[in-house]
């Protein structure tokens, strides 16, 4: 090793030390699950799920005659599902701002009784929706849609609050009727209809000792006022949770949700008492494995990490206050992930490696990676892999940078200098990607990680040649090589991320058309992908700084 690499790892050790990494961001929220509506056959039926985080991606799938569908991709390089005949003349998800939505042009009785739910993805966390149940018959009017119900509620233990249902009849000649429903596994399938008959749009729900109880609004379409003459819709389940600072101390989160190997895991336990600190109960004679699940438990309730294998993990949290103490068992189910991606034979570990260190953009995961890759989905890897290197979130983009594509991600990749665009405004996100400009970002993804003044307009001050083995031999064709490139190209090629192609060739760029056509010299996603997560394998934890996002302040 170069004295120099030895000096800068040296150096890196020391001021970590001292230099605070900031986290990767908080995953995102769930504020409006899919609602349960009965349609009639024919009609326009729609999903929708409402969530808070930044850059959000939505993937739906639907269980149906006990198959789950990934029903997100429709067409082009999927096969037709079984389910797509029934699904009316047109059908897919649709985004607006962070609202989600899948929706049937003319559903069918045949999809009555199927699930529907959607995960959401920032790149970093996954949540999962509720599910839904797709009611369809011949018999029935359109449902009432409801607006908005609270996706959960906190309050003190004796507080009163209240629970409203926001709905709207799709004909104005109708009223709306309301039935309150509580159900004590937290599922749609187990309610019981409350006592109270006063119908209202909203209940004060039982705060009178520490716990979750789980709640359903029905809502139902009605002529008269007291009979059900249209359709009816259910709310999603809201938990309402009931603290209590000063009485008896109790953990009131009942269980944890499934985690799965190398994916970044994040789950809150809560107690009656907000001020309630956590620790893991290594009582002698009780059963604890959370050491083995390789994550953390912080003091305030939050376990983050990534799980290290597959299993069932019990383990005894303990919740200490001013008013005692309380310990809750929880069994942790930690399943491996599933990637519904197709890769070459060679590529197929290490893209489920790539998958699970979040370097795999969202809308590739369910794609076929032996496909060529475009400069957009490449700038997207070079942002995840910076993110995964330096353990930050990179901010928001202030402003779209180009005219041909609404991706912030290739926003983001070219302020941070990765790339840029073809011209001033154009991006051409759709355009191949060569062997060559895959190093060349690669290249300056390191520089931006390691060197703490670098731009890539000053990214001449800042040559990688003192540190290229001395070793290395020149490629058969390095006259194909452009100028700008080399340094790049040996760079990685001596780090032992990318390879030559054979025959000590390195095939940069395509030198004809009909080289451009066949797609030779050209990445393919996970060739992309794989050099990708090599070189943020192999530096990681050689930088010595936080990293600068001042191109990001308006």
């Amino acid at each position: 090793m170069k004295k120099a690499t030895i000096a800068i790892i040296f150096l890196a050790l020391m001021l970590q030390l001292l230099v605070p990494v900031m986290a990767v961001g908080v995953q995102p929220v769930i504020t409006m699950q899919p609602q349960n509506r009965q349609y009639p056959a024919h009609a326009v039926a729609i999903y929708s799920v409402t969530a808070e985080g930044d850059n959000l991606h939505a993937y739906w799938y639907m269980e149906w005659n006990g198959t789950v569908y990934n029903i997100s991709e429709i067409g082009g390089e999927h096969a037709q599902q079984p389910w797509e005949g029934y699904a009316g003349a047109g059908y897919g998800p649709h985004q607006y701002e962070n609202t989600f939505s899948y929706i049937f042009e003319g559903i069918e009785t045949e999809l009555d009784g199927a699930e529907i739910w959607c995960t959401v993805e920032d790149g970093h966390y996954q949540v999962t929706s509720d599910r839904a149940v797709i009611t369809v018959s011949e018999t029935v009017k359109m449902p009432p849609e409801i607006v908005s119900v609270p996706a959960s509620v906190t309050a003190a233990v004796g507080s009163n609050v209240e629970i409203r249902c926001v709905a709207k009849s799709v004909d104005d000649t109708q009223q709306l009727m309301y039935v309150w429903y509580e159900t004590s596994s937290g599922k749609l399938q187990d309610i019981i209809a409350l006592s109270d008959d006063s119908f209202s749009d909203f209940i004060s729900p039982d705060t009178s000792t520490p716990g979750t109880r789980y709640y359903v609004c029905g809502v139902f379409t009605t002529e008269d006022g007291s009979s059900i003459t249209g359709g009816y819709a259910y709310s999603s389940v809201i938990p309402v949770t009931v603290l209590d600072p000063d009485g008896m101390l109790a953990i009131v989160t009942q269980k944890l949700p499934e985690a799965k190997t190398g994916a970044e895991y994040s789950a809150k336990i809560e107690a009656s008492n907000p001020n309630a600190t956590f620790n893991i109960s290594y009582n002698p004679g009780g059963k604890n494995d959370f050491d083995k699940t390789g994550l953390t438990l912080n003091s305030d309730g939050k376990i983050t990490g990534k799980p290290l294998s597959t299993g069932e993990y019990t383990f005894t949290v303990c919740a200490s206050a001013n008013t005692g103490e309380a310990y809750m068992e929880y069994t942790l189910s930690v399943v491996e992930p599933v990637y519904e991606f197709s890769t070459s034979e060679w590529a197929e570990e290490e893209m489920k490696d790539a998958a699970a260190k979040g370097l795999v953009p969202s809308e590739l995961l369910d794609k076929d990676l032996s496909k060529l890759i475009s400069r957009e989905e490449f700038a997207e890897v070079c942002v995840l892999v910076f993110e995964y290197m330096t353990g930050t979130k990179v901010p928001s983009a202030p402003d779209k940078l180009f005219t041909d594509t609404d991706n912030e991600m290739v926003s983001k990749a070219s302020l941070l200098g990765f790339t840029n665009g073809t011209s001033e405004k154009q991006f051409t996100p759709k355009a191949g990607l060569t062997r060559e400009q895959a190093a060349t970002m690669l290249t300056r993804v390191y520089k931006k990680y390691v060197f703490e003044n670098w731009t890539l307009k000053n990214d001449s001050e800042f040559s990688l040649s003192k540190t290229i083995d001395m070793q290395t031999e020149k490629f058969a064709d390095d006259g194909d090589i452009s100028e700008w490139a080399k340094e790049s190209v040996y760079f990685m090629a001596s780090s032992g991320v990318i390879n030559g192609v054979g025959e000590n060739r390195f095939a940069p760029r395509p030198l004809s058309d009909e080289q451009r056509a066949a797609g030779l010299s050209q990445c393919t996603r996970e060739q992309a992908i794989a050099i990708a997560k090599r070189m943020a394998d192999k530096f990681i934890g050689d930088s010595m700084f936080s990293p600068d996002y001042s191109a990001f302040e308006k």
